[in-house]
């Protein structure tokens, strides 16, 4: 999204500002500029004495005292078991208290430089939205001064993903304007929180080409017959549901002509990375025509290039919960077409790239035709996925018109 405001000449009136100084970086590092735009964002804390102060500052409202009364609500008629997941929630929506009263707090010190006119902008909708509620309740924000956030994915499902955000209609009451990145998010805002209807516009995202509308490069690239490659892109956490993807790729290979290898690259690591090896390796001679190639955590940049630099046949997301993923998106830039869970935003990428969608829980019979329809669309299913990205997925133009449209420079 930098990119897209450096391009369209806004960084005069654009300033990033970290929350919390880095350890041996103080807030004079951002661009001193005049900011008609502030883009807030929060890192770790580095000073003790100022987490005392924070910490002596929330112990003070009256609002964090009562949200556990507020809490208990949710948790009256809940087994025992499901109550200590909620007491564990009830700390994290302490710890999401004390970082929203922090973001109210620089809202506070720097109230000087906001003017009429100027937008508060939140990329996720998270703790920042109580810090911006927060604030106004104590008169430090400006009258004239306009908040809105993006929203992705566990900062809009967080009942589905097992968040609790303290306060969170209150907060939400306080935007101006609330952007999810899909249709799919925006239409659950406006039925789950009804009073911001009117302010919940979908407000997709996008990415930067890589040069994959060179046809004739990538058919290049392109392996023999005898072997089929497939790529994933994500952390190794439960709702990826990796092992679930490494078993319908095994049973896919099971089922090939003889002498044909089907080669599965994943980008990403995490907790689990180490167990879900395990497993695959555990369980390879059975699935002798499953290759699998293990890249682990990998810089986008490097990412986009070994999407470029080699002919992936498919791309595939196996996910029980999204936004809208990024990683489809990257995909479908590189000409990669997806065959993806319909959960979240992602269909809505799938359908224009040409894609194929799978139920949520689909059955491997389904997950098996999906893939042969890729692999039969060859260079035209390539095609049809970068021009579904072109159309709807483009960085340029996706940040320029939210920009001007929301951001009103």
């Amino acid at each position: 999204e930098m990119r897209a405001v450096k391009e369209m000449e806004l960084l005069d009136c654009v300033r990033f500002v970290p929350l919390c100084r880095e350890k041996g970086v103080s807030e004079s590092a951002c661009p001193a500029v005049h900011s008609e735009t502030f883009l807030l964002d929060m890192s770790s804390l580095s000073s003790l004495w100022r987490m005392v102060r924070i910490g002596i500052g929330m112990f003070f409202q009256p609002l964090f005292w009562r949200m556990r009364a507020a809490y208990r609500k949710l948790v009256k008629d809940q087994e025992q078991k499901q109550k200590e997941e909620q007491k564990l929630k009830l700390k994290q929506g302490i710890k999401y208290f004390y970082a929203a009263w922090a973001y109210a707090g620089w809202i506070r010190r720097h109230r000087h430089l906001l003017k009429p006119g100027d937008v508060i902008y939140s990329y996720w909708a998270h703790y920042n939205l109580l810090g911006i509620a927060l604030a106004k309740r104590k008169g430090w924000l400006p009258a004239g001064v306009r908040c809105i956030s993006r929203g992705h994915g566990y900062d809009l499902y967080e009942a589905e993903r097992g968040v609790y955000f303290p306060y969170r209609k209150m907060s939400l009451e306080m935007l101006d304007g609330l952007f999810p990145c899909s249709e799919y998010g925006a239409e659950y805002m406006k039925r789950r929180y009804s009073v911001i209807a009117n302010r919940v516009q979908a407000a997709f995202l996008g990415v930067w080409p890589v040069g994959a509308d060179d046809e004739e490069r990538m058919r290049a690239l392109r392996p023999t017959d005898k072997v089929i490659r497939v790529v994933s892109c994500s952390s190794v956490i439960p709702v990826k549901r990796l092992p679930l993807l490494w078993k319908s790729l095994a049973e896919f290979s099971a089922q090939l002509p003889m002498g044909v290898v089907l080669e599965w690259h994943h980008f990403g690591g995490g907790e689990g990375l180490s167990a879900l090896q395990a497993e695959a390796d555990a369980k390879a001679a059975g699935y002798p025509r499953l290759k699998t190639v293990w890249h682990g955590q990998t810089d986008n940049a490097k990412l986009r290039e070994a999407y470029l630099n080699t002919y992936f046949h498919a791309f595939i997301n196996v996910s029980e919960s999204e936004g809208l993923p990024v990683s489809l998106m990257e995909a479908c830039a590189a000409g990669i077409p997806a065959v993806a869970t319909d959960v979240g935003g992602s269909g809505e990428l799938v359908r224009s790239s040409g894609g194929y969608l799978l139920d949520k829980e689909f059955e491997q019979a389904a997950f098996n035709q999906a893939l042969d329809a890729i692999l039969q669309g060859g260079d035209t299913a390539r095609r049809t996925a970068y021009n579904g990205y072109q159309a709807k997925f483009s960085a340029e133009r996706n940040y320029t018109a939210f920009y001007r449209q929301n951001v009103k420079l």
